[in-house]
């Protein structure tokens, strides 16, 4: 791919001299000697441009991108020609018409020298996923109208290139009419116009096929690219881009495909933030639902875990206040992976309290309540292992489950709401937790969440009978662990 460029300017160069001899009478009358040194003064002044733009690239990498090198090539491919009149007129004293010739036929040749290495260039800024910026729509062109525009062009040098041809031959034609070979000329002039011009056309249509087929591969590799951004969108990789490279509809489609990638990933980012402050599922159901953030709830059935740690107060006198943070992050780290792990949602931290419910979303809320106090109670050695290795006194806890009807909703005002449950269960839950200090027994279960459980659960507790509950009328059966 690196020689591709060299051997597009070598091959461009040897046209250029074939071309100047096609249609410039004054070319095609040199002798050998001077006909080589006109193939000197083409290929010289090309070979030169071309060191030019190898040393211009290497010093100035922004001129490789596709739609600033097409520009410059074609640049160059313009100075060549005009330095090629130049040079002539003062070595050889090339007519102004010879020159002005030499100039069409360099633009032409260089338009589609530029065209394959700007399609090449673009090509690999594809593959590389490279994205331009400030996509302006004062810059766009359809695909529609390129094709256009390019095969209007394709047609104009054709035709002139083909009119300078019958200009130069019926030149000779009438020269040779003058001295009385018409009939011989004639058939010579024929034969040369048609080889001239089949010359000329097979450059034209090997330059233009070149540079659609060229240009629709950039195309279908675009549409690729998108395909595969939008399965890797698909798949939750948020960090795909489309390369937004030529200026065409597909521009739009890749800028605007960015842009909803780019609302994706701050809605994932705030949703993360957010289910930092909230429970995951808490945050994905505001974001994502209808009126999710409106005031207001709904009721349903739920099973509410309430922890609380025993005598913390006394804790919090011996421990400077960084010291309580730290134990309390390190105790609620463990607490809420549990809590998660089997499906529920923290509610809320109160203190050193935790308020979790089940049942939000799915069904055996109870079991997956029981199992998160038995593990979290179960786990309790390790977390005060990892205390007393910081440097923190061990803890005890307590926990009390309920479940029953409770409003799940957003309370508050409109410019500062809470999700939360709100009902008379999460009062006895608290209420139950406070009775484990009086059982002996780190867990108090309800009998509405004991006759929900599977037996595998249910013996692992026991009754301990009717309990009156703090600020509570009437007295509930409560279960314990065993």
């Amino acid at each position: 791919m690196k020689l591709l460029p060299a051997g597009l300017y070598v091959l461009a160069g040897t046209l250029l001299t074939l071309y100047g001899v096609a249609v410039c009478p004054f070319v095609s009358s040199f002798t050998e000697q001077n006909f080589l040194k006109s193939i000197v003064t083409i290929m010289g002044p090309t070979l030169c441009f071309f060191g030019l733009r190898t040393f211009s690239l290497r010093l100035y990498p922004q001129l490789r991108n596709s739609h600033t090198l097409l520009g410059f090539d074609l640049g160059l491919w313009f100075l060549n020609g005009l330095v090629i009149a130049i040079f002539n007129a003062l070595a050889f004293s090339f007519p102004v018409g010879s020159g002005a010739k030499v100039i069409f036929g360099s633009l032409c040749l260089g338009s589609f020298v530029a065209g394959i290495t700007s399609l090449c260039q673009e090509r690999r800024e594809i593959e590389l996923g490279t994205k331009a910026v400030n996509l302006k729509k004062r810059h766009f062109v359809s695909i529609s109208k390129k094709f256009a525009i390019f095969s209007g062009l394709c047609l104009i040098e054709f035709a002139v290139i083909v009119s300078l041809i019958v200009v130069k031959d019926l030149h000779h034609l009438l020269s040779k009419f003058q001295a009385g070979v018409l009939e011989e000329q004639f058939r010579h002039s024929i034969v040369a116009i048609s080889i001239e011009i089949g010359f000329v056309l097979a450059i034209v249509l090997t330059g233009s096929v070149t540079i659609f087929v060229l240009y629709s591969q950039n195309l279908k590799a675009i549409f690729d690219k998108i395909l595969q951004t939008l399965a890797e969108v698909e798949r939750g990789n948020l960090d795909a881009e489309c390369p937004v490279m030529p200026t065409d509809e597909f521009s739009i489609i890749c800028d605007q495909t960015n842009k909803m990638i780019l609302g994706l990933r701050d809605k994932e980012r705030i949703r993360g933030i957010f289910g930092k402050f909230v429970d995951p599922k808490v945050a994905r159901h505001l974001i994502e639902e209808e009126g999710g953030a409106n005031l207001g709830g709904h009721q349903t059935q739920m099973v509410v875990l309430f922890s609380d740690i025993r005598n913390f107060t006394g804790l919090s006198e011996n421990l400077n206040p960084e010291k309580v943070v730290e134990l309390l992050n390190i105790y609620f780290t463990e607490f809420v992976k549990v809590i998660q792990r089997h499906r529920g949602v923290v509610d809320k931290f109160i203190g050193d309290a935790i308020m979790a419910v089940f049942g939000l979303d799915d069904t055996a809320a109870a079991a997956r309540a029981v199992e998160t106090a038995l593990e979290v109670l179960e786990q309790l050695p390790e977390i005060n292992s990892s205390l007393k290795a910081s440097g923190l006194p061990p803890i005890e806890i307590g926990i009390g489950v309920h479940s029953g009807a409770v409003i799940a909703g957003n309370i508050g005002s409109r410019e500062r709401l809470e999700y939360t449950v709100i009902g008379d269960v999460v009062n006895i839950a608290s209420r139950l937790e406070s009775l484990t200090k009086s059982l002996g027994s780190p867990l108090a279960v309800s009998k509405d969440v004991y006759e929900d459980l599977p037996q595998q659960l249910q013996t692992r507790l026991e009754i301990e009978g009717l309990q009156k509950l703090k600020g509570k009328a009437q007295s509930i059966q409560v279960f314990k662990m065993k």
